[in-house]
């Protein structure tokens, strides 16, 4: 077992610095921070949320955190995006946060984009970590019809659409 704390650095990154480090096998990535939480049914909390100076409960940011598996395998996979979908069709709003998620099998960063069919709308952000989740306030209206595309920031020729 090993705890190594990587700041200013994302999932992928740090599973790729234990990687490098010479780490075989399977490994389990925790994004923690100041809103973490742990607890163990035998024992309890084990990390409680920090609180702010100013504030009486716990201060929690407004992504979840996650804890990602990454298996080592042998077989070589297609490289492949595939976005999750809303239970129901949600319309972003102007200037209102919204989530976008997606998985994927890469190993490196992605670009985010809108389109009305193929005349790009915005370039939601031209290179990101590919973490699967990526926060994003629209400062346009938003139509029914168009689409968010995640690319590979390597290979623009895989990628991944979200029909809105």
């Amino acid at each position: 077992m090993l705890i190594m704390t990587v700041n200013q650095a994302t999932l992928d990154e740090a599973a790729d610095l234990l990687r490098k480090l010479g780490v075989k096998g399977d490994i389990i990535t925790v994004d923690g921070g100041r809103s973490t939480y742990l607890f163990n049914s035998q024992s309890g909390n084990i990390i409680v949320p920090q609180l702010s100076n100013s504030q009486e409960n716990p201060a929690f940011r407004d992504l979840p955190h996650y804890l990602g598996f990454r298996k080592k395998t042998k077989n070589q996979v297609a490289p492949k995006i595939l976005i999750d979908q809303p239970v129901k069709k949600v319309l972003p709003k102007k200037d209102q946060p919204y989530l976008i998620l997606w998985q994927d099998n890469l190993n490196g960063d992605v670009s985010i984009k809108l389109y009305d069919g193929k005349k790009l709308i915005q370039n939601i952000s031209s290179r990101t970590a590919s973490d699967g989740v990526y926060e994003w306030t629209p400062r346009i209206s938003v139509k029914e019809g168009y689409f968010i595309q995640i690319s590979s920031w390597k290979d623009r020729n895989i990628f991944g659409q979200l029909q809105l």
